[in-house]
């Protein structure tokens, strides 16, 4: 049997990057204000903003929530949204904490857009040898 000459597959990019920062916008009372995008942070950045969000969640999921409790409430989500709007003082001071809610929650799912989950497939093209070689049936 001859051998055919056949060209080797050409393999999909294992990762693509982009260092152009592109901000997401929010409009508030006709104003357009930008949102942080998730490529902008560090990795330092990326841990105390968890940090902060778990911090919220818990407290958020408490039913029975002390006065300071709920304090903390408010002041979580005013940092959380002063970091990552990009809006001044002025309209800061107008959200409330519905609106500061929102817009956190519009940046985590930015955030969860561009996370990719462990071990999450990173091409189609069926299991690999320990060499990379696609596997043959035969």
């Amino acid at each position: 049997m001859a051998k055919t000459n056949t060209k080797p597959k050409r393999l999909k990019p294992l990762l693509s990057l982009d260092t152009l920062v592109v901000r997401r916008t929010v409009v508030i009372d006709g104003g357009v204000y930008e949102v942080l995008s998730p490529s902008e942070l560090s990795i330092i950045d990326h841990h105390r903003l968890a940090r902060k969000g778990t911090r919220l969640e818990e407290l958020l999921a408490k039913a029975d929530a002390s006065d300071a409790e709920l304090e903390e409430i408010g002041k979580t989500l005013d940092e959380l949204c002063r970091y990552v709007l990009k809006a001044p003082d002025d309209v800061h001071k107008k959200l409330t904490d519905t609106h500061r809610l929102l817009v956190t929650q519009a940046f985590t799912e930015l955030l969860m857009e561009t996370v990719r989950p462990a071990g999450a497939k990173v091409t189609e093209e069926g299991p690999k040898s320990p060499t990379g070689e696609s596997t043959s049936p035969d």
